[in-house]
């Protein structure tokens, strides 16, 4: 799969950019998480924005299956924070996902966006070095809202 390190707030994962590795990544923030404590539904949303984002690069950043993606995960009492890099084909997420799809176009795809940043209470895109940097932070509920 490629690198993993982790601490008891940290979490560090770098694989290949397919999506069976993206896949294999997932399972490690899975374990991670539980081995944290985390609820259930932070992990949901955990899950649901980092494997968007890590398939998304691994379909459009890495056409030819070529590179690696790396994230960092810190968990905090209120929030994940996560840092998530790769070296695939620069895009501008500044436009994506700022409505929802409409529901009676049946698109199968375009929903990505618009669930990443409904789950994110920061985002922040930047490109350096020939890198791209997604930044994100996902809060923890409040118990009131915790199903």
């Amino acid at each position: 799969m490629g690198n993993l390190s982790a601490t008891s707030t940290d979490l560090h994962v770098t694989c290949k950019g397919t999506l069976m590795d993206v896949r294999r990544a997932m399972f490690q923030v899975e374990r991670f998480m539980r081995d944290q404590n985390a609820t259930g539904e932070l992990y949901d949303d955990l899950n649901l924005v980092l494997s968007e984002a890590m398939t998304n690069i691994a379909r459009h950043g890495y056409p030819r299956d070529e590179g690696t993606i790396s994230f960092h995960l810190r968990l905090k009492p209120d929030a994940v924070i996560c840092r998530l890099t790769d070296h695939g084909i620069p895009y501008r997420p500044d436009a994506l996902g700022l409505s929802s799809p409409e529901p009676g176009s049946f698109a199968e795809g375009g929903y990505g966006w618009f669930l990443i940043r409904s789950l994110t209470q920061t985002l922040a895109y930047s490109r350096s070095e020939g890198m791209n940097i997604l930044d994100f932070t996902i809060p923890r509920r409040p118990e009131s809202q915790q199903h």
